[in-house]
């Protein structure tokens, strides 16, 4: 009588533990040689980085409190009473910073080798939709600390609702009266927001795996989208885990030497302090209109642009250099690097009145 673990392959051969149950085999589909290279990574790791992102923010959301007269000090509690507090929202703060960073050189090497034409307009759209809710992120996140600088990205949260009017309701004060505005904030932060990534990264991962790989803009059309010989997406996943390893370790050096700031507690009005430099480039414009209409409408530019390039570029052409719209993203970014100078460096603005 044959058990469970006496079970063959059609060539005799028994089936190990994992194939009989999880028919690891699936995974080892061939894939294109690009695949397996740094800038074709990017996204994986990015993914790496949400995830060590959630896990973490866990454990930080068990100590937190979401209330205007205990976010700061619950803040504090963390980075000095819980063994490994500081260290955990270490790792936190690091992976979103760093995270985002590695999420940028995705989008520019999306755009770079022409990844977003057809058929994989919509991936790419779902790849910006991504890169929204990741910015959202970045800005709720830096309101729950609520030192100063989350007093001041707490404003602006509010003056975007109110700019953009019933579209925005939730973000206005006045949406309800029950619940304080950092709540609201913690809420978004630790629950819709990360369903919406998650709903938006299934959608955009089914369509990486249906319309396959990109291809390399320079490779000949003969050899577009050849797998090599061994290169397979259960190796993709190993070289994957092994690099978000590394992110790992990486992020987890810099919470050991670098403590994520920690201002003192807010005081009612604005003190011109900065925003990190995910958001720089916005608060120059910021600065030289004066007010936060100035962030939203270049938010709104750039968004567009984004938005538009699957539309303009919509020829067989994938090499950078023979494609026009390049030139277009060429001075966008050259411009957003400019701006982000501009904040870092300029003297701080008021654009609210206490």
């Amino acid at each position: 009588m044959k058990t469970r673990s006496d079970q063959h392959e059609p060539d005799g051969k028994k089936l190990s533990f994992w194939e009989e149950r999880f028919k690891v085999s699936a995974f080892l589909y061939p894939i294109p040689r690009q695949a397996n290279t740094v800038a074709y990574t990017l996204g994986g790791t990015t993914f790496f980085a949400f995830l060590i992102l959630v896990f973490s923010g866990m454990l930080l959301a068990q100590y937190y409190d979401p209330t205007f007269e205990t976010a700061h000090q619950s803040i504090d509690y963390i980075m000095n009473e819980p063994y490994l507090g500081w260290f955990i929202r270490g790792i936190h703060h690091w992976s979103a910073q760093l995270g985002f960073a590695i999420l940028l050189l995705h989008i520019t090497r999306v755009i770079f080798t022409a990844a977003y034409k057809r058929p994989r307009e919509f991936t790419y759209y779902f790849g910006l939709s991504l890169f929204l809710l990741m910015t959202i992120m970045v800005m709720t996140g830096t309101i729950l600390k609520w030192d100063q600088e989350g007093y001041e990205a707490m404003e602006h949260f509010i003056a975007i609702g109110t700019f953009l009017g019933s579209p925005a309701d939730f973000f206005a004060e006045e949406f309800t009266e029950n619940t304080q505005m950092i709540t609201r904030v913690f809420s978004l932060h630790t629950s819709a927001l990360p369903l919406f990534i998650i709903m938006a990264l299934a959608v955009h991962i089914y369509l990486v795996k249906a319309l396959k790989i990109s291809p390399e803009p320079w490779t000949p059309e003969a050899e577009q989208n050849r797998g090599e010989a061994g290169a397979t997406f259960g190796g993709h996943l190993k070289l994957l885990t092994k690099l978000g390893l590394g992110f790992f370790a990486t992020v987890s050096v810099l919470a050991l030497f670098f403590s994520p700031p920690l201002g003192p507690d807010p005081m009612p009005g604005e003190s011109g302090v900065k925003p990190w430099w995910e958001f720089l480039w916005m608060y120059y414009v910021e600065n030289k209109v004066g007010d936060v209409s100035g962030a939203i409408y270049a938010g709104a530019v750039i968004g567009l642009i984004l938005l538009l390039i699957p539309l303009l570029d919509r020829g067989p052409e994938r090499h950078p250099l023979k494609r026009p719209v390049m030139i277009l993203v060429a001075v966008l970014y050259i411009v957003i690097i400019a701006m982000t100078f501009g904040g870092y460096f300029g003297e701080a603005a008021l654009h609210f009145k206490a």
